[in-house]
């Protein structure tokens, strides 16, 4: 008697819900289970519940049909369902003058801007981290328990930046400040440098943000606290701020920067405070 020929299913994937291990041999099986005893309102596409429409520049997954608003999400997707934790992260795109500008990298000399958070992850593991295990969603690194658990871990409750579309476990206010130089303090004031909206809480923090990330070449010594003139030497500095001392009628009523004329100061009240 001939034994009967039993065809073996190859797996696609594993469900990404906690505490589920059902494995699934297409993706539309895996969307009929996830929605039927997970998460009713996921979306079919991508099995996360969001409000921004898919379309033509979405990120399809090339194991399977599920597609994503963004390179990070496709990622994680990549490491939890299919379990190909190796998959390389995406090629980092190269800023280019001109774009808007969302944040900067926080590595010491570097402070490269990047215009989505999908370039920041990129660039984290091209440049600074390239031999240890990051999270797309915060980038924290070498978590612990591994990168499965911790993704996991953001799937049970994480918390949204309201400048890019990291997802942070914990202080988000860390993050906006790292990432992003945006002050926890109730807003005072924003850049006014070209392709820039960060947020800051006082004058101080916006002159230091100026010379961090703006004004690199340009010496603190050059620069003044007031009003922002660059001048040609610390002794142009100095004459400069007497100048000051003796014209004070047109000081800003909001913080502590001061001017020449009215102009400027409306100028100032435009464009940092915004009124």
């Amino acid at each position: 008697m001939r034994a009967a020929c039993v065809k073996e299913v190859q797996v696609l994937g594993w469900c990404t819900f906690t505490g589920c291990v059902t494995a699934f041999d297409s993706w539309n099986a895996y969307v009929d289970h996830f929605k039927t005893r997970h998460r009713p309102l996921a979306c079919s596409a991508c099995l996360e519940e969001h409000s921004e429409p898919h379309g033509e520049a979405d990120r399809k997954c090339t194991m399977c049909p599920a597609r994503f608003l963004d390179r990070v999400r496709l990622h994680v997707h990549r490491c939890l369902f299919h379990h190909d934790v190796g998959s390389p992260s995406p090629p980092q795109p190269r800023w280019k003058e001109g774009e808007g500008v969302v944040g900067w990298c926080p590595i010491a000399q570097c402070g490269q801007p990047f215009s989505s958070w999908d370039e920041q992850v990129a660039h984290q593991r091209t440049t600074h981290f390239k031999a240890t295990e990051q999270c797309p969603l915060c980038l924290d690194e070498d978590p612990v328990g591994g990168l499965p658990a911790h993704l996991q871990a953001h799937q049970l409750g994480d918390a949204a930046c309201s400048v890019c579309s990291a997802r942070v476990l914990g202080d988000v206010d860390r993050h906006l400040r790292l990432y992003h130089d945006v002050a926890s303090a109730p807003v005072l004031g924003w850049c006014a440098a070209s392709h820039c909206d960060s947020a800051f809480g006082s004058w101080g923090d916006h002159l230091q943000h100026l010379q961090r990330r703006h004004w690199k070449s340009i010496h603190p010594a050059r620069v003044c606290h007031l009003c922002l003139r660059i001048l040609d030497d610390a002794e142009q500095t100095a004459t400069h701020l007497e100048d000051h001392s003796r014209q004070t009628q047109y000081k800003c009523k909001w913080c502590w920067a001061q001017f020449f004329n009215a102009e400027s100061r409306k100028d100032h009240m435009k464009f940092f405070h915004r009124r």
